[in-house]
């Protein structure tokens, strides 16, 4: 039986690629945005209280001085970190700048102080946070337990991925994941490697073949030998990369980092010849000279740059998730305007992903039209999941064709399918598959099939 006819389909319509985002404890989230959204309820009940004519001075104190509690916890505790490094941060200005504010009679203006404070660091971590969720997704792909092979070659017992050792087989059936990095030692299938590799079109896998953990086996069932452990699989690596990476600030934030140390000394001191110099060299009274000294630490303690970096971060990973694209971090980020060019070279990256039927050619030999054709061949693939023959079965569909009922269905993973239609033994397949029925492309069809290789598409015969 010689091959009839064949259609080319590849991925279609194009999408937008990913990438992942910088991630912090869900803990400092929750302690973050409670204190922030605390602080300002205190900071508008103060305000309020404070614009209210005749309300006695210890009710407007109470809300502010709730807000300089809650608020100040946070950052008493990450001065104190800086200053076991021998390190004056920003964080100290800040304080020093809000107890100054409330030392002249002004502590609304240091609770709005320890506001920015707070909704920095808030922000900061959501936007850090968003990455953790993208590890967690990782490590999800990887099962807990897989199913060694027995000696006589049956399915053996179940054990805790932890434990195999490189040279254990381990059986992977169809619809599992693979619990480990390895080579396969007897089957054949189609892998899903698109969590590894971003390619959206299932590899071929056969003797000899590598396989991640992760991936998930969709065809015929598969014995692998493990030849990593489970702390070296390629996902172990991604996601070690990915906690590594979030961890990297971006440029901006370390210049603050670095800038921080020399200017809260610089405006601690600079406050102290204020005192000196507004008493000894202008004559004001102590009382004066310290509201001008704790005037300049409020108004050079830099909330504007301490706030700014993280929202634009935020802002700037927000976008991006919105778009399908994720960061790892905030350093990626600023990476991200110096691109000016970019490749891509995955399928699934540049398109959805999903196979179409592009074109038919039956061969002079067949009295079918391409209706006709493609209705056969969809019928014969309508039991199966592989990827073309779904795309196979789509174009039938989209075109009003209907599907006729199938027996003694038999699919050879990696090459194609072989059953009963109409009371005919027929195929539907790959050139291997046309070998395996001793059958060969008509020589009329040969510059066609050739031309659609050209072009990058996938043939399938049908015979």
């Amino acid at each position: 039986m010689s091959p009839t006819t064949l259609q080319a389909s590849p991925s279609s319509a194009p999408s937008a690629g990913t990438a992942g985002a910088r991630g912090s404890e869900p803990n400092d989230v929750t302690l973050y945005s409670w204190v922030t959204s605390f602080v300002a309820a205190c900071m508008v009940a103060g305000g309020v209280l404070e614009w209210l004519p005749e309300t006695p001075s210890p009710w407007r104190w109470l809300p502010l001085g709730a807000a300089y509690l809650v608020g100040g916890g946070p950052i008493l505790r990450d001065i104190w970190s800086a200053l076991r490094k021998g390190r004056l941060s920003i964080d100290f200005l800040m304080g020093a700048a809000a107890l100054g504010a409330a030392g002249v009679g002004q502590p609304l203006e240091g609770v709005i102080l320890i506001f920015l404070f707070s909704l920095s660091n808030a922000l900061e971590a959501f936007a850090m946070g968003r990455t953790r969720l993208a590890i967690s997704a990782l490590m999800d792909l990887h099962p807990e337990e897989v199913t060694l092979e027995a000696a006589d070659g049956t399915p053996g017992e179940r054990v805790p991925v932890d434990t195999l050792e490189l040279g254990q087989r381990i059986l992977v059936r169809p619809g599992e994941r693979v619990g480990a990095d390895g080579r396969v030692v007897s089957g054949s299938s189609e892998v899903d490697e698109s969590a590894i590799t971003g390619e959206s079109v299932p590899a071929k896998k056969e003797l000899d073949s590598e396989v991640f953990a992760g991936t998930i086996n969709q065809g015929g069932a598969l014995t692998v030998e493990v030849t990593r452990p489970a702390s070296e699989t390629m996902l172990a690596r991604i996601v070690r990369l990915v906690e590594e990476a979030r961890e990297a600030r971006a440029p901006a934030q370390e210049f603050i980092d670095r800038f921080a140390h020399p200017y809260t000394i610089l405006v601690l001191a600079g406050s102290g010849v204020t005192i000196m110099a507004s008493a000894l060299g202008f004559g004001l009274s102590w009382g004066d000279a310290v509201y001008r000294a704790m005037t300049l630490l409020v108004v050079a303690s830099p909330c504007a740059l301490v706030i700014s970096t993280p929202s634009a971060l935020l802002s700037a990973i927000a976008n991006g998730a919105r778009h399908g694209v994720l960061f790892k971090g905030g350093a990626f980020v600023d990476l991200a305007g110096t691109i000016d060019t970019v490749a891509f070279d995955k399928t699934g990256t540049l398109t959805e992903g999903r196979p179409q039927l592009l074109a038919m050619k039956p061969a002079l030999t067949s009295d079918m039209t391409s209706d006709q054709l493609l209705e056969s061949a969809a019928s014969m693939e309508a039991p199966s999941e592989h990827h073309l023959a779904r795309a196979l079965v789509q174009a039938a569909k989209d075109r009003g064709l209907s599907t006729q009922r199938t027996s003694a269905f038999r699919a050879f993973p990696g090459e194609g399918v072989i059953a009963l239609l109409g009371g005919d033994r027929m195929w539907v397949g790959n050139a291997t598959m046309a070998s395996r029925v001793n059958a060969s492309p008509p020589a009329e069809i040969e510059d066609w099939v050739a031309e659609q290789s050209r072009l990058g598409r996938t043939t399938v015969f049908m015979g």
